[in-house]
C-alpha cells in the first residue's frame, strides 16, 4: 500500500511539471527577449507584421483572392518544365565549377512534393522526356582554347526518396560538322546547329546575321545585325525561313514570312517562344528601361503570318516579355494602375478575357516560363525589395484560379 501511495505521489508531481512546463518555457523566452536580447523582440514583431501583411492581402502573396500561388521555398532562377505538372530546378547554376553550383530538385506540383535529383551536373534544358545537362566532372578545352564541358542527355526515374538519371548519353560529339570550317553552336537549352566559324566567314561569303531559332518547326527568324559594319551585306533573304530540317543557320532555306516591322535598333530585344497548346510561336520585344521602344507582340502561325496582340496603352512597360496563358496575358512590372507615371509597386499581373488587369503577386517576377498546357507560370519572385532573402521559385496556376465572379474564362487570341 505504501509503495502504491508513493507511486501516485510521483505520478502527480510529474503531471504537474508537464502542465507547468509550457508556461515556464514561454516565461523564459519573455525574459530572454526583454532583458538578454531586446533586438529579438523587434525581429519577431517585424516578421509577424510581414506575414500578417501578406496573409491579409488576398491570396497570401499580395495578389487578389483566388489567384493560386505555390511557393517552392527554394531560391532558383534555373528551372524547366518537365511536363505540365513537374518542374526541375537548380538552386544555383554554374556550367563549369561544382563548388559554385547548387543541388538539382524535381518538384511534383500536383502533390507539392520536392525530391533531389542525384546528378553531378548543371542542367541546361528539358525536352522530349530527356534532361539536357553539362557534366561538371568532365571539363575540356575546346579548339579555341576556351574551357568547356561535355554535354549529356538522360531520361529521369523517380524513386521513393529521390530522382536518378536513367540511361545518360554523351551528346557532345554526336553531331559531325560537314567540314572543319563549321562548328557546332549550342543554343539556350542544348539545341544544336552548325555555323560557319568566324575566321572562315569572309571566305565562305557567310554574313554575320542575328538569328532566332524556332526549333519545333525547323525555322529561323533571320535578321540583320545593326551597325555600319554590317550594312550592305550580301545575304540570303531576311524574315522567317524554313530550313527544311537542316541544321545550318547560313542555309538560304525557303522564306515563309516577312520581317517584323520594327526599327532596326529594336531587333536585339526580340524574343520568341513556342506556345505548345496553340501550336503557335509568340514573339515580343523587351521594352523595359526604354519608353521610346515599340511595344510589339503577337503570334506567328505555320504560314509565316504575324498577328499582333494589342497591348494596353496605359501600361508603358514590362520586365522581360509577357506570355499568353489560357486565361490571359501574364507579365511582371510596375503597377501603372497606382501611378501612370510608373511610380507604383512592382508585381505580376494577368489580363483576363474582358481586358481587366488583376494583380497575381507582389514584387518582381523574373525568369518566367509557361507550362506546355498554358495553365501555369513558373517564375523567380522577390516579395520584398528590403529583404531579398524572401526570394524563391514560385508557381501560379491560372486555370485553377478564381476571381470574384467565379472561374477565369479562357481567352480567344
Amino acid at each position: 500500500m505504501m509503495e502504491m501511495k508513493r507511486a501516485l505521489r510521483v505520478l502527480f508531481k510529474t503531471v504537474i511539471v508537464l502542465l507547468l512546463l509550457p508556461l515556464i518555457l514561454v516565461y523564459g523566452i519573455f525574459l530572454y527577449v526583454k532583458f538578454v536580447n531586446p533586438g529579438a523582440e523587434q525581429t519577431m514583431k517585424e516578421t509577424t507584421a510581414f506575414l500578417q501583411q501578406k496573409g491579409s492581402a488576398g491570396n497570401g502573396f499580395g495578389g487578389e483572392p483566388g489567384l493560386q500561388i505555390l511557393d517552392s521555398g527554394y531560391r532558383s532562377e534555373r528551372f524547366f518544365w518537365m511536363e505540365s505538372d513537374h518542374l526541375i530546378f537548380q538552386t544555383n547554376y554554374n556550367a563549369y565549377f561544382a563548388e559554385k553550383s547548387g543541388k538539382v530538385y524535381v518538384w511534383d506540383l500536383t502533390r507539392n512534393i520536392i525530391k533531389p535529383l542525384f546528378c553531378d551536373c548543371s542542367i541546361n534544358g528539358y525536352r522530349g522526356n530527356q534532361l539536357y545537362f553539362l557534366k561538371r566532372s568532365e571539363l575540356k578545352v575546346n579548339s579555341q582554347g576556351a574551357l568547356g564541358a561535355n554535354r549529356f542527355a538522360s531520361e529521369l526515374r523517380e524513386l521513393e526518396d529521390r530522382w536518378i538519371l536513367d540511361g545518360e548519353a554523351n551528346i557532345t560529339d554526336a553531331l559531325e560538322p560537314p567540314s572543319d570550317k563549321y562548328g557546332v553552336s549550342w543554343m539556350g537549352e542544348s539545341l544544336p546547329s552548325f555555323r560557319v566559324r568566324r575566321e572562315f566567314r569572309k571566305e565562305q561569303g557567310a554574313p554575320d546575321h542575328r538569328i532566332l531559332h524556332l526549333p519545333e518547326w525547323g525555322w529561323i527568324l533571320r535578321m540583320p545585325r545593326t551597325g555600319p559594319d554590317y550594312w550592305g551585306q550580301s545575304a540570303p533573304e531576311m524574315g522567317f525561313i524554313d530550313l527544311d530540317g537542316e541544321l545550318y543557320s547560313e542555309q538560304p532555306g525557303t522564306k515563309v514570312g516577312n520581317m517584323i516591322d520594327l526599327p532596326a535598333r529594336e531587333y536585339p530585344g526580340l524574343q520568341i517562344i513556342y506556345i505548345e497548346y496553340l501550336d503557335l510561336y509568340w514573339l515580343a520585344n523587351n521594352v523595359y528601361g526604354d519608353l521610346a521602344k515599340t511595344r510589339t507582340m503577337g503570334f506567328v502561325d505555320r504560314e509565316g503570318d504575324f498577328s499582333s496582340y494589342l497591348w494596353p496603352d496605359s501600361w508603358a512597360q514590362y520586365y522581360a516579355i509577357p506570355v499568353p496563358t489560357r486565361k490571359g496575358i501574364f507579365w511582371s512590372g510596375v503597377d501603372y494602375r497606382e501611378n501612370n507615371s510608373g511610380g507604383g509597386e512592382k508585381g505580376a499581373f494577368i489580363r483576363d478575357s474582358n481586358g481587366q488587369i488583376h494583380k497575381v503577386i507582389e514584387g518582381a517576377a523574373t525568369a518566367i516560363k509557361m507550362s506546355p498546357d498554358g495553365c501555369q507560370i513558373a517564375f523567380f519572385s522577390t516579395l520584398s525589395e528590403e529583404d531579398r532573402s524572401k526570394s524563391s521559385l514560385k508557381k501560379f496556376n491560372a486555370c485553377n484560379s478564381t476571381l470574384e465572379n467565379g472561374v477565369i474564362s479562357d481567352v480567344e487570341y
